[in-house]
């Protein structure tokens, strides 16, 4: 008896510890998600020799996708398949886009668009201005772990903590 109610009181101790773990991986996890779908552009943009856009699609809050697509139209990865590749919601583990995707898009783009468009010549933006964010969030309010990625016009990507929520301590602080 003494033995399960040890083991019963460590376990109690060790549930908040392994959910915070566990949200501040999913955090983690989607972001590195979004800046693999960049460099997956990247890399197919230079050995089609054509075109690839990646998409983020989705309202504010957890149905929400990135699409990578050939072409220079993305792919709605909330309805249909895109043909290089894409990642939804489930397999984001419930992160949640805290905004919908800031791009900057300049004209053509359209307010609030979230396809990017990689030129296989210039391994860069076609479609981005001066650069962009969006910040993805922690599943549970409990903890409201907070990330923002960041797009240059060049396709370089960087990772910082937003203000409001709670930081990751490995990313800076966004300026």
């Amino acid at each position: 008896m003494i033995t399960i109610l040890v083991a019963a009181v460590l376990i109690a101790l060790a549930a908040p510890l392994y959910k915070e773990v566990r949200e501040r991986s999913i955090v983690l996890g989607a972001t590195g998600d979004l800046a693999a779908a960049f460099q997956q552009a990247k890399l197919e943009a230079a050995k089609r020799n054509d075109f690839v856009t990646v998409s983020v699609r989705g309202p504010a809050g957890a149905a929400w996708c990135i699409g990578v697509q050939s072409g220079a139209t993305g792919c709605n990865c909330l309805n249909t398949t895109c043909d290089i590749n894409q990642v939804n919601a489930t397999q984001l583990n419930g992160a949640r886009l805290l905004a919908a995707a800031d791009f900057n898009i300049p004209s053509g783009g359209g307010a609030g668009s979230t396809d990017v468009t990689i030129d296989p010549r210039l391994g860069m933006i076609r479609n981005l201005g001066s650069g962009g964010s969006l910040v993805v969030r922690s599943p549970s309010d409990n903890w409201d772990f907070r990330l923002q990625f960041n797009l240059s016009s060049t396709a370089q990507t960087s990772l910082c903590s937003p203000t409001g929520g709670r930081p990751l301590s490995e990313n800076s602080s966004c300026p």
